[in-house]
């Protein structure tokens, strides 16, 4: 029995209120409580994904492929070690970290139903992609705007927890290494569709954009990743691209002073790579002494305060609540089942992509290998506007091998 009309145009205006929302990122809070950041566009993915499932599951027709189904042992280790680290934490605290692991499965559930909508055509391929192009377009706009009106941090209240970025483009995120991940991932799959496009100057101009944009952002994280997904492409569809991207990373090496700043940085005692091993140090002085469930799920930040490697001033900063690095942070707060089961999830598409070759979804793998790099330098994975673009990703490379 086939979804009716009506039905089919409310999942898809949940789905575009979910995506466009998540574009506007900061501007979207509703307030802070104990801790717990509640925004707009989280109540939108969480409706999406409840009202999809649920219309799914009583119409018999939800279909789970097996990298959703990848990610339910995961899910139960991290409920599991959540539980377990219970007597740790104050029933203030289990509630907000179990929140986040909630929201998680919102996310992961949102995913689910984008499969289900591609599976019977309540969207198609192409008009997921354009939704997506269309978000990536709002984001660089916001990121524009943001640089005329805010180029320095500084300004703010540092009560907000904001770190002081001055003159990066960081959009409606507040931040350019996020930003910047997001960008990418839409270049990811952009890039695949600029050869078979019959609008190559729209594609082509919205390629260069969303490049210009990563550029502008100065973030080395983003920048690596950028440079993985241009590799690959080049690797398995234009080996000219290649050389154009090293051209062009030689020009601006050279011609630009700031990027010579920012990658001569890492060896700086004062650059902000100094404060990212920091960050892996404590998260794997934690993981010595919890290796077997971990502190809990998003139980990261309490472990540190108790563990004395948080202060007054940094408990409430916006990065307090994960490691610099997503991998880190799923060892750390679900110990060793939980970052094994979790990177069999993360691995499986490229177990895949070895049978498939260049026939394969280099879309999502290309990401995949970007953002092993990428968040080890920031917990990206499960910042809210690229955990949807991933599970996407996820969604989209289902359908394809189906």
């Amino acid at each position: 029995m086939p979804v009716k009309h009506g039905v089919k145009n409310m999942l898809k205006f949940l789905y575009y209120l979910a995506l466009f929302s998540l574009c506007l990122g900061q501007l979207l809070s509703i307030g802070k409580s104990d801790g717990v950041n509640l925004y707009f566009f989280d109540i939108a993915v969480a409706l999406f994904s409840v009202v999809g499932l649920t219309l799914y599951l009583l119409r018999k027709k939800l279909f789970i492929t097996k990298y959703f189904y990848a990610l339910f042992p995961f899910v139960i280790v991290a409920f599991t070690s959540l539980t377990f680290n219970r007597i740790n934490l104050t029933p203030e605290e289990f509630l907000v970290a179990l929140s986040y692991l909630l929201r998680f499965i919102c996310y992961a559930g949102s995913g689910l139903v984008i499969y289900n909508m591609l599976q019977d055509k309540t969207i198609t391929t192409s008009g997921l992609k354009n939704s997506l192009y269309i978000a990536a377009i709002i984001v660089g706009i916001g990121g524009i705007v943001q640089l005329i009106l805010l180029p320095d941090f500084t300004v703010l209240n540092p009560e907000l927890g904001w770190d002081p970025h001055k003159n990066r483009l960081a959009s409606t995120f507040f931040d350019p290494n996020f930003a910047g991940a997001f960008f990418n991932i839409i270049i990811a799959i952009l890039i695949y569709d600029l050869r078979d496009t019959k609008r190559p100057l729209i594609y082509y101009s919205l390629f260069f954009f969303l490049v210009i944009c990563v550029f502008f952002t100065f973030s080395r994280s983003a920048w690596g990743m950028l440079a993985i997904i241009i590799f690959l492409y080049g690797f398995y569809k234009n080996r000219l691209m290649l050389l154009m991207a090293l051209l062009i990373v030689f020009l601006a090496y050279f011609a630009i002073p700031r990027v010579q700043t920012r990658l001569s940085g890492v060896t700086d005692p004062a650059d902000s790579a100094r404060f990212r091993l920091e960050s892996w140090g404590n998260a794997l002085t934690l993981v010595r002494k919890n290796w077997f469930l971990g502190v809990g799920y998003n139980a990261y930040k309490y472990a540190q305060r108790d563990a004395g490697m948080l202060n007054g001033d940094t408990f409430f900063d916006h990065s307090s609540a994960g490691s610099d690095s997503s991998f880190l942070f799923v060892f750390v707060t679900t110990g060793i089942f939980g970052i094994t089961f979790f990177l069999l999830w993360w691995f499986l598409p490229l177990l895949d992509q070895l049978k498939l070759g260049s026939s394969g979804d280099l879309a999502l793998i290309s990401v995949l290998m970007g953002m092993l790099l990428e968040s080890q330098f920031i917990n990206s994975i499960f910042y809210p506007q690229i955990l949807f673009l991933l599970m996407i990703l996820f969604a989209k490379s289902s359908l394809f091998r189906s």
